[in-house]
């Protein structure tokens, strides 16, 4: 799985899987620990449960589906990290239920702010029976004492998730890991003139993402296409760089990959 592909945002999807596979435990109170909890703030989401897992049986894991097992993960861990990284001056009452019991947790400055913007699960590796690592790409906004929000630069964590007869569980709280980023090799394209019909069919598509800045326009051929790129602004004004692929004729095509 890629980044590109993630954008399969796996919440609504697996969480969905995830119900289905396994049914829900009796709610049970989050385990106490020695971080201070201020009576002041109140979390919207329910408490998760924190019953002791059962490890499924060898039978048990031959009849769930690699696909099935590898969203449920998913899920479980975009859960986790979205829950364990919103913080309003304390960790929420659910990512504390869901770390297992006996782990040090420390405690938070209370002038720490912490929202998600995404979280997006870019892979998942069976590591062990029943025990796989997730890997979840994290875009967040972090604030201190009185100052305003701030965006933080893309982060990756690693989180260890398990599955039990109740369902996946985590084993630890995040790891941190590398970005994984890769690029193409160079594109074999000469700066050219396309035909105004091309540039025509080009814009068209441009203009579903924001207001064409035509005089940003420009074209590139390779062997048998045209790259159009330009510059669209949403409704901020805010600019964002496109390109759009087309035949000789003006058809929109994937952008193509170097051999």
């Amino acid at each position: 799985m890629t980044i590109v592909a993630v954008a399969v945002v796996i919440a609504a999807v697996t969480a969905s899987a995830t119900r289905t596979l396994w049914p829900s435990p009796p709610l049970a109170a989050p385990p106490t620990t020695s971080m201070a909890v201020s009576p002041a703030v109140t979390q919207a989401a329910a408490t998760p449960t924190t019953v002791a897992a059962r490890l499924l049986t060898e039978a048990d894991l031959r009849a769930i589906s690699p696909d099935d097992a590898t969203r449920a993960v998913a899920a479980h861990a975009q859960w986790f990290v979205t829950e364990w990284l919103t913080i309003d001056g304390e960790m929420s009452s659910a990512a504390r239920a869901m770390v297992p019991e006996g782990t040090s947790v420390t405690s938070l400055d209370e002038s720490a702010r912490s929202f998600v913007e995404s979280a997006i699960v870019t892979s998942v590796s069976e590591v062990g029976e029943a025990v796989w690592e997730a890997s979840v790409l994290v875009r967040s906004l972090s604030a201190f004492g009185e100052g305003g929000y701030m965006r933080v630069p893309a982060r990756v964590f690693l989180v260890t998730v398990a599955i039990g007869e109740d369902g996946p569980f985590v084993l630890d709280v995040p790891t941190p890991g590398p970005l994984p980023v890769a690029t193409s090799a160079p594109l074999d394209l000469v700066d050219e003139q396309a035909p105004a019909g091309v540039i025509a069919a080009a814009i068209d598509v441009m203009g579903e993402g924001g207001l064409v800045d035509e005089a940003s326009v420009r074209s590139q051929r390779s062997a048998a296409l045209w790259r159009v790129s330009g510059v669209v602004r949403d409704d901020a004004g805010v600019p964002v760089m496109v390109a759009v692929w087309t035949d000789h004729e003006g058809g929109r095509v994937p952008a193509p990959r170097v051999p």
